[in-house]
């Protein structure tokens, strides 16, 4: 697995603590959950398409 490959997956993870953590507000870890998953998850996308190449 390479370099970027495991950054999407820690974005991924990061977004997932984020929206899980209760000591932030619900509205800001919504948004800030989401904007690390679709960073991880075009990341992962990018991987994938290098990949098939």
């Amino acid at each position: 697995m390479s370099a970027r490959a495991i950054g999407a997956y820690v974005f991924v993870l990061a977004g997932w603590l984020i929206a899980s953590a209760e000591a932030v507000p619900l509205g800001i870890a919504v948004i800030t959950a989401l904007l690390f998953y679709a960073q991880g998850a075009r990341m992962i996308w990018v991987e994938a398409k290098e990949n098939q190449r």
